[in-house]
């Protein structure tokens, strides 16, 4: 009789301890893995622009990704696309325009092209993370100008900076050595974007969700580098995503992000 109590009561506390040990870890994934608005919360406004951005600041997320793309004369706007034909009123590229006339472009549905000291301004102190995608070409002259705005705002402690071309990034380096990068280098694998970061002892990695090596995010780790993860916007590739013990992840959809983590 004694026997079958004690029994049924060690099995009662290995149900509990199960259950507290996935509560506990279901919330320290919740702390880890960042939820980042990949261009802004975009689900109403139009991505990369302040509007996107406001929305995000009320949705409460902490971390934002955004694009910079340089005008004529070397200064950083926020902005994907370097051809305005498919997404604004204009013809030609951004880069045909001098930062005074970008105003005079008119986005899809109204909206103008924010400028990067105009955004660092107003969110500068909203968000506790910036992932900022340099977008190409890439001048030095805009790279100098670039690293004078995050330097104007105090940032470098809270923008994290990468480009699909990873001599974008080491040039950047070499003329901000105090900035923060990553290697997101869209030609690459996991695997090269991780040799990149080890041999430029860079400590964060992007890479698009259908790349992920658990192997690989473990060596990263042991490396101390970070891993984030793009740009999954169904549960199931989230899920997928999460199993890979990631540090980030960047969505189009990050409210439902947000509900499977919480």
């Amino acid at each position: 009789m004694v026997n079958h109590l004690t029994t049924r009561f060690l099995s009662v506390l290995v149900i509990v301890f199960i259950f507290n040990s996935c509560v506990r870890e279901d919330e320290d994934l919740a702390a880890k893995v960042n939820i980042i608005a990949h261009r802004g919360y975009h689900m109403l406004q139009l991505e990369n622009t302040t509007e996107s951005f406001q929305a995000a600041v009320k949705k409460n997320f902490k971390h934002l990704e955004f694009d910079i793309s340089f005008t004529k004369d070397y200064q950083p706007v926020i902005l994907h696309d370097y051809l305005l034909d498919e997404q604004s009123d204009t013809t030609g590229a951004i880069g045909d325009f001098y930062f005074s006339d970008v105003n005079l472009i008119n986005l899809s549905g109204g909206y103008k092209i924010p400028s990067f000291d105009t955004v660092m301004q107003k969110f500068g102190t909203s968000f506790e993370t910036f992932f900022i995608d340099l977008k190409e070409p890439c001048p030095d002259s805009g790279l100098i100008n670039f690293a004078k705005v995050i330097e104007k705002n105090h940032a470098y402690a809270t923008t994290i900076i990468t480009s699909a071309n990873p001599d974008v990034i080491r040039r950047l380096k070499n003329l901000d050595p105090a900035l923060i990068v990553g290697s997101d280098d869209a030609s690459g694998d996991f695997e090269d974007n991780l040799d990149e970061c080890i041999k430029q002892k860079y400590k964060h990695l992007l890479i698009s969700f259908e790349l992920l090596d658990k192997h690989l995010c473990f060596i990263a780790h042991a490396n101390g580098i970070k891993v984030y993860a793009y740009t999954p916007n169904s549960e199931q590739d989230m899920l997928k995503c999460l199993s890979f013990d990631i540090d980030g992840i960047m969505s189009d959809n990050p409210d439902l992000l947000k509900q499977l983590l919480y």
